[in-house]
């Protein structure tokens, strides 16, 4: 691949990707490094072009005033040809350049440029004569990705480079990322189209090896991926930019942090745990404004306790929504795809496209119910914040919570299976036994080929060790016969969790965080790992913060989430904005150490607070869109 460039404007690093799209005709010092606006001749012969230019300003963080000094002017659809010197319109205090029309750059036989005419306006830079896309750099600074990347072809997103490879930018690691501007507004065929997205290290991703946070199992597979997971290669078919790969814990599971530096943690004080599965995920959407949705993937651990101690809205999907070829897992059983925002708004626009769900969401369950079975694990005021919680479900769907002791309905009517055994009873650890034993035979042949090149075990870190010598020893099978008992009973007696089923409910339970879900110690159920065993949708989010101390001025999210049917995804999202919107609580948590502007209420959020400047609008499909039927209105 061609050398990359990277120039520093007005203080700002960018990158010039390295595809030559065309040449200017002017002559120029073959080394300059010029910022330039493409801009049609209808733009150029604007009499409110200043204004223009100002509003691409507004929209694009790639795009800068010292883009507006230079604008390149490019051919009509239908120019073959422009003699040497003829230019079509000239702006007083501007330097304006035409385009060659050409269809391959200069000493390349092969690279075909595309149509000048078909270049988005936008920014762009001049290595010379020749015009490059720009790509605005981003420091790394909390450590959440594990690669940032470019891809080969400006407009074929089929193979990436690891920019860590590539590019020197001192002790942090480079994110690049594209103009808003390269990318047609989203539209039904490309739904999520210019919208920036992070994926998981543990997704294939073209022209990338897959490292899974081990440094052993990158000694094995160091090739680079061929091909990219289908779920990478769907989001980029609907439109959306990848942008990078975010750290995971080892093999997904790990937590000690040895192979790779852990991610931090910016809310609160910042120096919380940063947790295992889905940690660089949560940390760089928790505050990077740059970036719109992080996919993560996660078992027993990652999505949900992720979400909950980052502070973002966040779906985890049915498991099996969501293609897993691509992806190294740790247990088929309970791995599932999650996506997380900012705004719950724009949460709703994207969840379709994202996972190509139906645009008609399922229907709103009449019932609700809130177990009580978690409450010694909440202080009393997260039971306060919960019975919040609870009152604003109440309020949507104007019907009672039934608050449901699951242990007593299950003494009242176990299953026969259970042979007189109380819930916790009964299930045990059977939810970490059957992971446990997914996780370690899903690494059998990892472990054989490395001994076999090596002559040794390969390193795991402590909690992955401790589960993969459980998984060796325990009844895999037995564990999970009796997930699937507890998953009926709990369908029959609780809410069924077919979604046609007319006596569904949503279940409303807390999210608790990394730091509460000991998955050694957990016996019988925990509210994080419930969604997981039905094998239902859930969507968690944060609805208050927490102060840390009495004075520190720092606050903590505090998150609760609902669980519907199998195939509710969309309609728990649209349905939690609602939630949201009856009790006029705030849509979108704010980048950085607090989730929300500090209010002077029980969940000490400003829900009214008016942000300085609007963020710029992403995209996405109106709700009318969502409402109707017919996809093509």
């Amino acid at each position: 691949m061609t050398p990359l460039f990277t120039a520093v404007i007005a203080g700002v690093n960018y990158l010039l990707h390295p595809e030559i799209l065309g040449m200017i005709q002017e002559d120029i010092n073959p080394d300059a490094v010029l910022p330039v606006t493409l801009i049609s001749t209808e733009e150029l012969n604007d009499p409110n072009l200043d204004v223009f230019l100002k509003g691409l300003e507004m929209y694009d963080d790639v795009y800068s005033s010292e883009f507006s000094f230079a604008l390149v002017e490019k051919p009509g659809a239908n120019e073959t040809k422009r003699a040497v010197g003829a230019r079509r319109a000239s702006v007083e205090g501007k330097q304006t350049y035409t385009v060659q029309v050409t269809e391959s750059p200069p000493n390349d036989s092969t690279a075909q440029s595309s149509p000048f005419s078909n270049l988005p306006t936008g920014p762009y830079i001049l290595h010379g004569k020749e015009l490059h896309q720009a790509y605005r750099v981003y420091e790394d600074e909390l450590g959440a990705f594990s690669a940032g990347i470019v891809s080969e072809k400006h407009d074929n997103f089929n193979k990436f480079v690891d920019l860590g490879d590539m590019l020197t930018n001192g002790t942090l690691r480079p994110i690049a990322v594209p103009s808003r501007l390269y990318f047609p507004a989203p539209s039904i065929k490309k739904p999520l189209s210019g919208l920036r997205y992070a994926i998981p290290e543990d997704f294939d991703l073209a022209g990338l090896p897959t490292t899974v946070s081990s440094a052993n199992w990158t000694s094995l597979h160091p090739d680079a991926a061929a091909k990219h997971a289908d779920y990478v290669q769907l989001l980029i078919d609907q439109g959306a930019v990848i942008v990078g790969k975010t750290k995971d814990g080892q093999f997904s599971a790990g937590n000690a942090w040895v192979d790779a530096t852990a991610p931090v943690n910016p809310r609160g004080d910042g120096k919380q745990n940063a947790g295992g599965a889905a940690a660089g995920a949560g940390s760089a959407l928790s505050n990077y404004t740059w970036l719109e949705n992080s996919i993560s993937q996660g078992a027993l651990d990652g999505t949900l306790p992720q979400a909950a101690a980052y502070g973002l809205f966040t779906l985890r999907t049915t498991t099996g929504i969501a293609s897993q070829k691509g992806i190294q897992l740790s247990s088929p059983k309970f791995q599932s795809t999650g996506i997380s925002g900012r705004s719950l708004e724009d949460l709703v626009h994207v969840i379709s496209p994202s996972f190509k769900l139906p645009w008609k969401a399922t229907a709103q369950p009449k019932r609700l119910v809130y177990p009580t079975d978690f409450s010694a694990l909440l202080s009393k005021k997260q039971s306060a914040l919960m019975d919040e919680f609870v009152a604003a479900w109440e309020k949507l769907l104007n019907t009672k919570a039934d608050k449901i002791s699951l242990a007593d309905v299950w003494a009242k009517n176990p299953p026969q299976q259970a042979d007189k055994h109380s819930l916790s009873d009964y299930l045990g650890s059977a939810a970490y036994d059957s992971f446990c034993y997914d996780f370690y035979h899903n690494y059998d042949g990892f472990r054989s080929a490395f001994k076999a090149k090596f002559g040794e075990e390969p390193f795991t870190e402590p909690n992955v060790a401790e589960q993969w010598a459980n998984g060796a020893k325990v009844d895999g099978k037995a564990a999970a016969e009796k997930l699937e008992v507890f998953a009926s009973w709990f369908s029959k007696n609780i809410a069924p969790t077919a979604t046609d089923s007319p006596k569904k409910a949503a279940i409303l339970v807390p999210v608790l965080g990394t730091d509460s879900l000991k998955l050694a110690s957990i016996k019988g159920l925990h509210p994080d790992i419930l969604a997981l065993i039905l094998g239902t949708p859930q969507m968690s989010a944060p609805f208050a913060q927490v102060p840390i101390g009495d004075d520190s001025g720092a606050y903590l999210p505090f998150s609760a989430g609902i669980i519907g049917a199998k195939g509710d995804d969309l309609m728990l999202v649209q349905s939690m904005k609602r939630a949201f919107d009856k009790v006029d609580w705030r849509i979108h948590v704010d980048a950085g150490h607090l989730t929300y502007p500090v209010g002077n209420n029980s969940r000490s959020v400003d829900d009214h607070h008016q942000d300085p400047i609007p963020p710029p609008i992403p995209g996405g499909i109106s709700f009318a869109a969502l409402d109707s039927e017919d996809p093509e209105l």
